[in-house]
C-alpha cells in the first residue's frame, strides 16, 4: 500500500502533523516503517510528533532511530545526503548530544558502515569523529591510520599507533600500522611490526617481504633480505613484488647471475613476463618482447611502460617507442584543461609564468654554476637548487592531494621541506643526488656569501600564507598551476618585479623519463637546456666520487672478511656502473621526448663568460644583463658545491676544465671509453685528444678483457677475478650496445642545437 506512493503518502502526513491530528499521522508513519523497515523520513515525522507533545524521551529515542538507519542505508538519494547533516546539527542542537558518540555505541557493523559511507563522500573529519568514539574497533582503526595520512595528520596517527600496537592483536590492524610507519620514515619500527605480524602467522608473505624490503634501505643486510624473499615466494611464488626485490637486491650487489636465475624461475607467465619487462634489457633477453606490447598496456603502470619505452629505444624500434609516449598521454594524467582563476592579476601572472625551461646536467658538468649565473636576472622565475626533480614523477602530485587547499600546500612543504631550509637532510621525490646525500650542502647552498657561512632559506609562513591567497582564486588547481603558483610566491618573496618575468627556469637535474614526458606535455612552449663539459673528463670525474670513497673505509677492509670486502666492491662497483649506464642511456631518452634542446658547454662559459651568456640569453628569449656573469643565489655569493677533484674551487676557476684524464682512467680505459663517447664528443664539437679513437670491431675486443680500473678495484678488496667477472659481465653488455647503436646515437643527438659563444675570446 504505502510502497507505490511513499512521496504521496509522507505528504499527506506531514500535513496531519500541521494540523496536529497526530493520530492519524502516526497510522500513517507506522504503516510506512511496516511495509519499508528503517525508512528515515518515518521515523523524523514520528520524532516531531513526540516533540509537539512536550515527549522528548521519545522524540529522542526515534531521531536516533532515524539517523543510525540512515547511516547505515546504502542506497539513500542525493537529497538525504544533504538532509543528513541538517538533522545532525538539529540533534545536537535540542538534545545537547553528539550523535556520534550514540551511534558508535551500537554494534561495530553499524559504525564500520558509518565511517565507509562517510569516506565514501570524502566528509573525511565526520569519519574520524565516529572512529575516534569506537573503542578500538580493529576495523575502524585500520579507516583511522588513512584517514590521518589522507588529512595531513601523520603525527597523530603515529602516536596512536604506539598506543595501542600492543593492546590490540589484529594482524590487519598491525598492517594498517606497518603501511604508518613505512610512509613516515620510521623504518626500525615497521620492521619490528612486520616481525611482530611473522611471529604471529609465519605465513604470511606480504609481512616477509616487508621485512626484506626494509632490511635493503636500513640494515644491508642481504643474507636476511634474500631469506625472507625465498620465504615470501615459497608462500606465493606469483607475488611480483618479492620477486622484484630479490631481483634488485641480487643486482645491488653486482650477482647479474643470481639475480637471472630468480627471473627464470619465478617469472613464468605472460603477464609477468610484461611486469618485468626491464629484465629484458638488464638480463639481454634474445625473446620478442614487442609481443608483450598488449599485456604491459593493459598494467596501465608508467614505470612499467616507461620501462618498455626505453628497451624500444635503445634497440631502434621507434615506432613502438611513439606509441608508448601516445599511450602515456591515454591514461588521462596530462591536465588539457586550464581551471579558472578568479583574479584577474593573477590570471595575468598565470600566463606569464606559462614558458618554462628545464635545466639538464650530465654529472660533474657545473649545472650549479651555471644555475646560480641565472639566478638573479629580473626577466627569470627561478628556485635555487634541484628540490622539485621529481615534482613531475608519476604519483607526486597525486601524494599531495587532501582534503582542502591548506592541507595540500602543507603537505607540499613536508615533502619538500629541504626547499625551505638548505641544512635540512630530508629526500625529495625524485631523490636527484642519489642515497643519504644532504641536496643543499652538496649543491653549495649551505656555504653563501662572502665568508661561506650563510645556509639559504625561506620563510616558511610567509610562503604558506602567499600559497594559499593565490591558490584560493583557483576553482581546481591542477599539477601545472601548482606549479606556477610557488615559482610566482618566489618570486613575490625575493621583492622581484613580477610583470618584467618571461620565463622560469626550472633545475630539472636528471629527471625519470616519465617525469621529463609529463613536464614537456604540460607546457607547450617547454624548453630544455643541458650543460655539457667534455665527456670523458667530466664521466671520469663523476665516477671518481665513488670510487675515491674506497679510501675512507681502507682500515676496515683490510681487517674484514673476504664475504664483507666482496660486498663492499659490488655496492661500489654497482654505483659506478649506474652512472655510466646514466650517461650512456638514460640521456638519450630525455634527447628523444625533448621538443626544444640546446646544450652550452662549461668550456664556453669558464672561457668566454660574456660571449657565451649572451649566446645563452638569446636563446631563451630574454635581454642580456651583467647579472649573467655574477655567481649568486638570492643576491648572496655562491661557492661551487664539493669537488673531490677540485674541493677549493670557485666561480669561473678554470682548473676543473683543465684537468687530465687519468686520475682513474689508464690510457687503454680512456682510449675505449672516448670511442664509445665518440658520438657526443663529435656532436657537441670535443676534440678527441690524446685518447685516439678506435674502430667499433677494435673497441668490442677491448670491451670484453677487464679494465685497468677494475682491476684496480679488484686488487684493493682482494677478491678473486672469478667474482669479479659476474658483474663486470653486465658493463660490457652495456658498452657492447652503446658501441652498436651509435648510428642511432648520431642520429637522435642530431635535434640538439649547441648554443655557441658569439664574437671572440672575452675573459
Amino acid at each position: 500500500m504505502y510502497k507505490e506512493n511513499l512521496v504521496a503518502h509522507l505528504t499527506t502526513a506531514q500535513q496531519l502533523v500541521n494540523k496536529q491530528e497526530f493520530e492519524k499521522a502516526t497510522t500513517i508513519y507506522t504503516g510506512i516503517l511496516a511495509e519499508i523497515p528503517g525508512q528515515p523520513d518515518s521515523y523524523y515525522g514520528l520524532y516531531k510528533i513526540e516533540m509537539l507533545k512536550a515527549d522528548k524521551q521519545k522524540a529522542k529515542a526515534y531521531f536516533k532511530e532515524c539517523l543510525l538507519k540512515l547511516s547505515i542505508s546504502i542506497d539513500y538519494d542525493m537529497i538525504h545526503k544533504k538532509i543528513f547533516d541538517i538533522w545532525i546539527q538539529e540533534y545536537r542542537k535540542i538534545f545537547g548530544e553528539d550523535i556520534f558518540i550514540l551511534l558508535s555505541d551500537e554494534e561495530n557493523s553499524v559504525s564500520v558502515n558509518l565511517v565507509k559511507r562517510f569516506i565514501q563522500q570524502k566528509r573525511y573529519k565526520n569519519a574520524l569523529e565516529i572512529i575516534k568514539k569506537s573503542k578500538l574497533n580493529k576495523e575502524l582503526l585500520v579507516f583511522w591510520f588513512k584517514l590521518d595520512s589522507d588529512l595531513g595528520l601523520e603525527k597523530e596517527a603515529v602516536l596512536l599507533a604506539y598506543t595501542i600496537l600492543y593492546k590490540v592483536e589484529d594482524i590487519k590492524l598491525w598492517h594498517a600500522i606497518l603501511n604508518l610507519f613505512v610512509q613516515n620514515g620510521l623504518l626500525y619500527d615497521a620492521i619490528k611490526v612486520a616481525l611482530k605480524i611473522i611471529e604471529k602467522d609465519n605465513n604470511n608473505y606480504e609481512a616477509h617481504y616487508y621485512v626484506a624490503v626494509l632490511g635493503v634501505h636500513i640494515e644491508h643486510n642481504y643474507d636476511a633480505v634474500i631469506s625472507h624473499l625465498k620465504k615470501s615466494l615459497e608462500i606465493k611464488p606469483d607475488y611480483n613484488k618479492s620477486i622484484e626485490l630479490f631481483i634488485t637486491t641480487y643486482l645491488k650487489v653486482n650477482h647479474t647471475e643470481e639475480a637471472k636465475k630468480v627471473f627464470d624461475k619465478y617469472v613464468v607467465k605472460k603477464e609477468q613476463f610484461a611486469y618485468f619487462i626491464e629484465c629484458f634489457f638488464i638480463f639481454d633477453i634474445k625473446g620478442d618482447y614487442l609481443s608483450l606490447k598488449d599485456e604491459i598496456f593493459k598494467l596501465n603502470n608508467i614505470f612499467k611502460i616507461a620501462e618498455f619505452y626505453k628497451l624500444c629505444l635503445y634497440t631502434g624500434n621507434i615506432n613502438i617507442a611513439e606509441e608508448c609516449v601516445l599511450y602515456y598521454k591515454d591514461l588521462a594524467v596530462l591536465e588539457t584543461v586550464t581551471p579558472k582563476i578568479k583574479d584577474k592579476k593573477l590570471k595575468l601572472k598565470s600566463k606569464q609564468f606559462e614558458n618554462v625551461i628545464a635545466f639538464h646536467t650530465i654529472g660533474r658538468g657545473g649545472s650549479f654554476f651555471f644555475h646560480s649565473l641565472i639566478d638573479g636576472h629580473n626577466e627569470i622565475a627561478t628556485y635555487p637548487g634541484v628540490y622539485m626533480n621529481g615534482y613531475f614523477d608519476p604519483g607526486t602530485f597525486g601524494m599531495l592531494k587532501s582534503v582542502n587547499l591548506a592541507e595540500h600546500i602543507k603537505k607540499f612543504m613536508n615533502t619538500f621541506e629541504a626547499m625551505f631550509d638548505a641544512s635540512d637532510q630530508k629526500r625529495v621525490p625524485g631523490d636527484p643526488m642519489g642515497g643519504n646525500i644532504n641536496i643543499g650542502e652538496t649543491s653549495g647552498l649551505t656555504t653563501l656569501g662572502e665568508n661561506r657561512d650563510i645556509v639559504f632559506k625561506i620563510d616558511k609562513k610567509r610562503f604558506y600564507d602567499l600559497m594559499l591567497k593565490y591558490l584560493g582564486s583557483y576553482k581546481y588547481i591542477t599539477q601545472k598551476e601548482f606549479f606556477k603558483v610557488v615559482h610566482i610566491v618566489i618570486e613575490e618573496m625575493r621583492g622581484d618585479d613580477i610583470g618584467k618575468k618571461k620565463v622560469i627556469f626550472y633545475h630539472i637535474h636528471n629527471p625519470s623519463s616519465m617525469g621529463h614526458f609529463r613536464y614537456a606535455n604540460l607546457f607547450s612552449n617547454a624548453k630544455d637546456l643541458m650543460m655539457i663539459r667534455n665527456w670523458l673528463q667530466s664521466l671520469e670525474s663523476w665516477l671518481y666520487v665513488d670510487v675515491a670513497e674506497i679510501r675512507n673505509i681502507k682500515a676496515q677492509v683490510d681487517a674484514s672478511s673476504y664475504q664483507i670486502r666482496l660486498n663492499t666492491f659490488l655496492d661500489t662497483y654497482g654505483k659506478v656502473q649506474g652512472k655510466l649506464n646514466t650517461r650512456l642511456f638514460h640521456l638519450r631518452t630525455i634527447f628523444y621526448s625533448s621538443k626544444n634542446m640546446a646544450a652550452v658547454k662549461l668550456e664556453d662559459v669558464k672561457n668566454t663568460p660574456e660571449a657565451t651568456m649572451r649566446a645563452v640569453s638569446k636563446w631563451m628569449g630574454i635581454e642580456y644583463d651583467e647579472s649573467l656573469l655574477k655567481a649568486e643565489f638570492m643576491g648572496e655569493k655562491f661557492h661551487s658545491n664539493k669537488s673531490k677533484l677540485n674541493p677549493t674551487i670557485s666561480e669561473f676557476d678554470k682548473k676543473a676544465i683543465k684537468r687530465k684524464v687519468g686520475v682513474l682512467f689508464s690510457h687503454s680505459d680512456a682510449v675505449l671509453l672516448n670511442t664509445v663517447l665518440r658520438p657526443w664528443n663529435e656532436t657537441f664539437e670535443y676534440e678527441e685528444g690524446e685518447f685516439k679513437y678506435v674502430s667499433i670491431e677494435e673497441a668490442l675486443a677491448m670491451n670484453e678483457n677487464i679494465m685497468d680500473w677494475e682491476r684496480k678495484l679488484i686488487d684493493f678488496f682482494e677478491i678473486s677475478e672469478e667474482d669479479a667477472l659476474k658483474s663486470i659481465k653486465y658493463r660490457k653488455q652495456k658498452l657492447a650496445l652503446a658501441l652498436n647503436t651509435q648510428e642511432q646515437v648520431y642520429e637522435e643527438l642530431k635535434k640538439v642545437k649547441l648554443i655557441k659563444p658569439e664574437g671572440g675570446e672575452i675573459e
